[in-house]
């Protein structure tokens, strides 16, 4: 009688496939061999798909807003995959979804009134609330919602992630005024965040099983190179934080 098995190997985890074994062997992978007699079994391995998620985050204007909103998941064809009410400064948290196109959409809950807000949907969904993910992907979307008459317009304000080279595997943790986006992968955004009018600042940390001191980091687009950018009510600002791996030569500049 003998038993056959099999282990993870260089860069490889069996959590990341279902495994069959057959043929000759028993499905624990025993076999028994007399003399003179060939066996043959097989081990099959096959790859589960990476987990595709969408996290919606709920941000009012001002910020202690009581207002609730019903907030949805749909598929394009418009089949809900979640739905939850949140509060203002909510979340729906990681929510798995198909790959492609997804749609967010929200109405009023608990005798709150949409039309009461202006609304600005933004990360990584369109403003008509669409996301597009591919297998494996991690979308981030931020509905806000500014209460109208309760002072100026608030500003939208974005920070844009780039990288070099492009699709460097590094994530960051985008922050603006102390509201933080957590690993933000490179090539998407954090925002829009709606701010008051007046002075923010922007920043950067090291996301998951990433190290800061591999990059040099330049801060640009409408803020200044410490971050800060001065916004008027209603205006719409991006900034970008761009990391270039040490090694990498930096982007050339625009003509």
């Amino acid at each position: 009688g003998y038993t056959v098995s099999e282990a993870s190997g260089v860069r490889t985890s069996r959590s990341g496939y279902t495994t069959v074994i057959s043929g000759d062997c028993a499905a624990d992978g025993s076999v028994t061999v007399v003399a003179n007699e060939t066996k043959h079994c097989t081990i099959t391995n096959t790859r589960i798909p990476p987990t595709t998620t969408l996290t919606v985050r709920k941000v009012c204007f001002p910020a202690g807003d009581n207002g609730h909103f019903r907030v949805g998941i749909f598929t394009i064809d418009g089949r809900p995959v979640h739905r939850v009410v949140l509060t203002c400064h909510g979340t729906t948290g990681a929510v798995q979804v198909r790959p492609g196109t997804s749609v967010v959409r929200e109405r009023g809950a608990n005798g709150t009134d949409l039309s009461d807000y202006r609304r600005f949907v933004g990360g990584d969904c369109l403003s008509n609330g669409t996301v597009t993910l591919h297998a494996g992907e991690h979308g981030r979307c931020r509905i806000v919602n500014a209460r109208k008459g309760t002072g100026p317009q608030p500003a939208e304000l974005t920070v844009t992630k780039i990288c070099v080279p492009a699709d460097d595997g590094g994530r960051f943790n985008l922050t603006v005024d102390g509201q933080t986006e957590t690993d933000v992968a490179c090539g998407h955004s954090s925002g829009p965040v709606a701010v008051p009018p007046g002075q923010h600042h922007v920043s950067e940390s090291a996301g998951t099983g990433t190290s800061l001191s591999d990059y040099t980091t330049t801060i640009g687009g409408d803020c200044a190179p410490d971050g800060s950018v001065t916004l008027a009510a209603g205006q719409q600002a991006t900034c970008t934080i761009t990391n270039v791996r040490t090694g990498t030569s930096p982007p050339e500049p625009p003509d």
